[in-house]
């Protein structure tokens, strides 16, 4: 069965709209800016990697965000294309969040193997319902109000959703299970504390966001089309903002870290101390 996602607004609600994904790009613009900056200043020899993926995720949204606004003007003779460029890119944004919440799982978890390959088969997982929806749904013309419209597969909608909640829901009981384990040792207790913080805020949000869009993608009652962009925009600005705040939380461990360190190393060797700090990252 197929829903139809047709574009009738009012001015007011495309600005609106407009706003929001403006703040979205925004966003995006300058986490990936203050992501490198930061990975150039940083003697971190491991931040690279989360610049990277941060990078790919903001590179991804700018893209997606331009392309949404794109689709507005569409022309009858490239609607069907057009639409299956925006929606192939929307997966891309999607699948980018989800590498980056399983890369912060897996190096939560100590780079533990069994963690490693649980999330690349939730990942191909994923992967997969997104060349499914990209096949099967499609854009069409709407004769009436001469706009392009997004015809959602309902079950491709709800397979790459419930793939997405899979992503969050697993990367919230992996946070919890081995962060909750270093908190039992009393060294550097407060750095560990502010990285279970970062994993289990991030992707506690994650999980609430898509458990909200499946509860959208299951509804039978048709949603209003402004109030269906809406949900989406502002699902893609948290996404968004859970991924750039990576940035804080790197400040904050460095900080929590220096003042664990200031005093431990009255009672220890220091290059133990460092060993030990180097760990926490």
């Amino acid at each position: 069965m197929d829903s139809a996602a047709s574009i009738d607004m009012s001015l007011e609600q495309y600005v609106t709209l407009g706003v929001i994904g403006g703040a979205v790009m925004n966003t995006s613009f300058v986490g990936m800016l203050c992501s490198l900056s930061h990975w150039l200043s940083t003697s971190s020899d491991t931040f690279w990697k989360d610049a990277v993926f941060m990078s790919t995720f903001n590179i991804a949204c700018i893209l997606f965000q331009a392309l949404i606004s794109w689709e507005y003007f569409l022309e009858e003779s490239m609607c069907s294309t057009g639409a299956t460029v925006v929606n192939a890119m929307s997966h891309c944004f999607y699948v980018s969040f989800d590498v980056f919440l399983m890369y912060k799982a897996y190096r939560t978890s100590g780079d533990h193997v069994a963690v490693g390959v649980a999330a690349a088969l939730l990942l191909l997982h994923r992967i997969g319902w997104a060349i499914a929806d990209i096949a099967w749904s499609r854009g069409y013309w709407h004769e009436a109000m001469e706009s392009c419209s997004h015809l959602q597969n309902r079950a491709t909608g709800v397979g790459y959703i419930s793939a997405d909640f899979a992503v969050t829901i697993s990367s919230l009981l992996i946070s919890v299970s081995f962060n909750f384990q270093s908190l039992q040792t009393a060294r550097f207790v407060s750095a560990t504390r502010v990285l279970m913080q970062e994993n289990i805020l991030r992707s506690f949000i994650g999980t609430a966001v898509n458990a909200y869009a499946i509860a959208v993608c299951l509804s039978d009652s048709p949603l209003d089309p402004f109030d269906a962009y809406l949900s989406f925009t502002v699902q893609n600005f948290i996404c968004t903002v859970c991924v750039n705040s990576e940035l804080y939380w790197t400040d904050a461990k460095k900080a929590s870290s220096s003042k664990m360190l200031k005093e431990f190393l009255p009672n220890a060797d220091s290059s133990s101390a460092f060993s030990d700090m180097k760990s926490v990252h």
